[in-house]
């Protein structure tokens, strides 16, 4: 059973707002992966994994998006839940990410406060936004395996 019934948004039904999230989700993980590989210094060093995992999610995601776009294009359920399950755990990568950062900001209050107050709410935000184009494209997928 679909959670949103049939509008993702109220002003357009649910096979318009996957793509408008596959469009966004594309455009933002292009530029967050450039945004990492821009950032992401001596990623030969010990420690860094969180960087390579990072960089490699992101990649996937990039992938996820245009499968997303193929797969509503021409109905492939599959490549709609692929994109499903790699956002799904970029969301809980995100969340784990931004409590690491936290967790080692603790030792200087201004680190500490520039994480909780600009860090926690973009992430909150993008995983809002996020979490809510997850719930479109699942409603999708519900109503195109009805379909199909």
């Amino acid at each position: 059973m679909p959670i949103l019934s049939s509008s993702c948004c109220g002003c357009c039904d649910l096979r318009t707002g996957s793509v408008v999230v596959g469009a966004l989700c594309l455009n933002n993980a292009v530029f967050a992966f450039l945004y990492n590989l821009g950032t992401t210094q001596h990623l030969g060093t010990p420690g860094t994994w969180t960087a390579w995992v990072t960089l490699i999610l992101e990649v996937l995601f990039v992938i996820a998006c245009c499968l997303l776009l193929f797969g509503i294009k021409k109905g492939n359920v599959t490549f709609m839940k692929f994109w499903l399950v790699i956002a799904i755990i970029l969301v809980i990568w995100e969340l784990v990410m931004i409590i690491i950062r936290t967790a080692q900001a603790g030792k200087s209050i201004t680190d500490l406060a520039a994480i909780l107050g600009v860090g926690w709410i973009l992430v909150l935000i993008f995983i809002g936004v996020k979490i809510y184009g997850i719930l479109v494209v699942y409603s999708y997928t519900q109503t195109a395996t009805v379909v199909a």
